[in-house]
Order: structure tokens, then C-alpha cells, then sequence
């Protein structure tokens, strides 16, 4: 048996994720303000505990506005890192077991299936956090993949490009990769 590789989907297998500095400024709130009070739902919405449309009636009755579209999609428009999906497929070529592991919401999920419909195949099999309903950098996240998978914490490696997840992964024994872009870089530690 291989090992098990988990890889997050925004900003590693997708490049070009909307930023919620960005959000707050297309609505003219005040960035900071914002930000702050987005995290205070951020969990219940990557866990699917709530949907956007219920974030978009607080926003209209915290700041006032309407959100009249799917707020978090309007300008979202990543492009596949093909590159990165070479190594996927060679990795899978070995018999390593290769997933999807990423907080997502259900919108994000269902743009990638539209716009990027054979993405998923390229993997064993896609864990999203909504669907989950928990959420990176929890430990529990990775433990869920993990005991799905058969795999233990030594066999497993975790690549994500923000370091509190690849810091959460790593203090339970995963291996962890912190992915700036550098395809190279990536290449070198996974092949």
C-alpha cells in the first residue's frame, strides 16, 4: 500500500481564490470590520452550518446592503494548475491514494464541478469541509480523512498554502508541505 496525499483545493489545485478584503471593498465596508465579523461565521459556513444565503441576510441586516447574487462568486474565476495535476496523476500512476481535502462552501463546490468538471476525477475522492461539517485546521479534519482512508498520521502528507494548516497536520505526525506556488519546490518534495 502507498501513502495517502491530501491536498487543498484553493490556492494549490485551483490559483486565483477571492479574498474577503476584496468582498468588503466591491460593498464599500470598511475592510477590517468586516473581516472581523466574516470569521465570527467563517467555521459555520466552511462546516455547512449555515449557507450563504443565511451570511448574506446577517450582512443586509448588520451593514445594510443586499446581496443579490452569490456573493462569494461574483469575480471568482481560478484557473487550474495543470502542473500540479501532472504530479497528482504520476503519484496516483504509483499507487499512492491522492485527495481533495479543503474547506469549501457549497457554492464554491458547485462552480468547480460546472467550470472544472473532470477536476474531481483526477482525484480518489474529493473531502470538502461542508460537507464534512468540520473544517481545517481542526484536528478533527484531518483525522476524519485519515480514518476513511486507512491511513495513520507517519503514511500520510498534507500539502496547503496556509501554514496554521499545514501546522495543524503537522503537530498530529502528518507530514505537511506549505505551498507558496512553486511548483518546482513541490515537485521536488513529491517526486
Amino acid at each position: 500500500m502507498g501513502r495517502l496525499y491530501i491536498f487543498d483545493i484553493g490556492d494549490v489545485v485551483l490559483i486565483g481564490s477571492r479574498y474577503i478584503r476584496d468582498i468588503a471593498s466591491e460593498m464599500g465596508l470598511d475592510r477590517d470590520e468586516f473581516v472581523a465579523d466574516y470569521h465570527a461565521w467563517n467555521s459555520a459556513l466552511m462546516e455547512g452550518f449555515v449557507s450563504t444565503n443565511d451570511y448574506y441576510r446577517h450582512i443586509g441586516n448588520k451593514y445594510g446592503v443586499t446581496v443579490e447574487h452569490e456573493l462569494f462568486l461574483k469575480g471568482y474565476n481560478p484557473v487550474l494548475n495543470e502542473e500540479l495535476v501532472g504530479m497528482v496523476r504520476k503519484l496516483r500512476e504509483r499507487g499512492d491514494r491522492v485527495v481533495l481535502g479543503s474547506n469549501t462552501f457549497a457554492c464554491y463546490d458547485a462552480y468547480i464541478r460546472e467550470h472544472f468538471g473532470s477536476l474531481y476525477g483526477e482525484f480518489d475522492v474529493a473531502y470538502l469541509s461542508y460537507e464534512m461539517g468540520r473544517s481545517k485546521p481542526d484536528a478533527c479534519f484531518f483525522s476524519y480523512i485519515m480514518e476513511r482512508e486507512g491511513f495513520a498520521a507517519a503514511d500520510t502528507i498534507f500539502i496547503d498554502d496556509r501554514a496554521e494548516n499545514t501546522e495543524s497536520a503537522a503537530a498530529l505526525g502528518i507530514t505537511a508541505f506549505l505551498y507558496d506556488g512553486d511548483n518546482d519546490a513541490l515537485r521536488r518534495f513529491l517526486l
